[in-house]
């Protein structure tokens, strides 16, 4: 194990604005991380909505819209092919949005928390998820879904049961099921909060991949979360001839020439693409290296290979807060994570200025790992 810093380069280099001409790809990834609560009004209804997701809105260079379609149908209840369509349909069907909680006595809340987490990434091979929703009244649970899964980038779809694991070997051969369950016992981590039983005979249920090995969730308690990780080489006996022909596949990327910064980025709508000065970190980059030594530590597991930066997008506005915060780099999920957590409690920058006044920009800014 060994602690990692994410330093900056220097000035010229590390700080722009986003001045770039629409077509101008400058990344083959972008995940967009969203902190948010949105209070709406229908009537005498109000919907609190939190969301807390890791939405990868480019992919190896493509919106991968099957993802687009299922994470949006999965969390927002509606289809789209960008999280901005499906959260603005949701949107819409809850109300008008208000930003004070009314008091009127006959007024009924419902709350709705969405979370979309990236598990691991492989660049051209796939991208593993954990997908959440959970609503509410004010007395109890009314639903929850989640789900955790792999999707698979070469063919564009979400790994199966049927695609991975041999069903006659796993399920009706009694020999290789004493076999895979007593794997499943030695490598299992189970839930500290579980009190209840766990249901072997029910895997493989839901599972992901992972560090190239399956992590497969075991059923318990409500709300517990207990699991197995088995690597590929022990799995080799369990696995369709397919799965092994995809796990020894090249990676492929599948470039999507419709492709622009606003996919990457989002909109530019009240963005100030030239001011006069940058938005700055208070006191400079010297400060803000201190900042970042303070408050920003990463642990690497061991044989973990770590990219050479990280770059974030982040708008601040007219006030100097920072907002819309989009990773253009490859999906390293712990590392992406803990760098987003820090600049989220920065504190407020000097905004950019364009004619004397203070106006809302982008700024891109790559972190270097060393």
């Amino acid at each position: 194990m060994r602690k990692i810093k994410l330093l900056f380069l220097s000035l010229l280099v590390s700080i722009l604005a986003f001045p770039q001409a629409t077509g101008t790809v400058v990344s083959g990834n972008a995940v967009a991380y969203q902190s948010e609560r949105h209070l709406f009004r229908n009537g005498n209804q109000l919907s609190l909505i939190t969301l807390d997701t890791e939405w990868p809105k480019v992919v190896d260079y493509s919106k991968v819209e099957e993802l687009q379609r299922y994470l949006t149908s999965f969390l927002f209840g509606n289809e789209a092919t960008s999280f901005s369509s499906g959260w603005q349909t949701l949107a819409q069907a809850s109300g008008e949005e208000i930003h004070d909680m009314p008091v009127e006595d006959d007024l009924k809340i419902h709350y709705k928390d969405i979370r979309l987490k990236i598990l691991d990434y492989r660049i051209g091979k796939y991208i593993s998820f954990q997908a959440w929703t959970q609503e509410r009244n004010a007395t109890a649970v009314t639903s929850t879904k989640s789900r955790y899964f792999t999707f698979d980038l070469i063919n564009k779809k979400i790994l199966e049961q049927e695609d991975v694991f041999n069903k006659y070997r796993t399920w009706n051969d009694v020999d290789w099921r004493y076999v895979f369950e007593e794997a499943l016992k030695q490598y299992m981590v189970i839930d500290p909060m579980e009190t209840g039983e766990l249901w072997l005979d029910a895997v493989p249920n839901e599972f992901y991949l992972k560090n190239d090995a399956l992590y497969l969730t075991i059923q318990g308690s409500t709300e517990r979360y207990s699991y197995s990780v088995l690597t590929m080489e022990m799995l080799q006996p369990v696995l369709t001839k397919k799965f092994k022909k995809w796990l020894n596949a090249a990676p492929e990327i599948h470039a999507d020439a419709s492709l622009d910064d606003e996919h990457l980025l989002g909109p530019n709508d009240g963005i100030e693409p030239k001011p006069d000065s940058l938005a700055s970190f208070p006191g400079g980059n010297k400060r803000m290296t201190g900042f970042l030594a303070d408050n920003l530590a990463y642990t690497s597991e061991e044989g973990e290979v770590l990219p050479d930066r990280v770059i974030v997008s982040f708008i601040v506005d007219e006030k100097g807060n920072l907002s819309d915060f989009t990773i253009l780099s490859p999906v390293y999920a712990k590392i992406n994570h803990c760098l987003i957590a820090t600049l989220r409690v920065m504190p407020k920058w000097k905004p950019a200025i364009r004619d004397g006044k203070a106006v809302r920009s982008r700024v891109v800014y790559p972190f270097m790992l060393k």
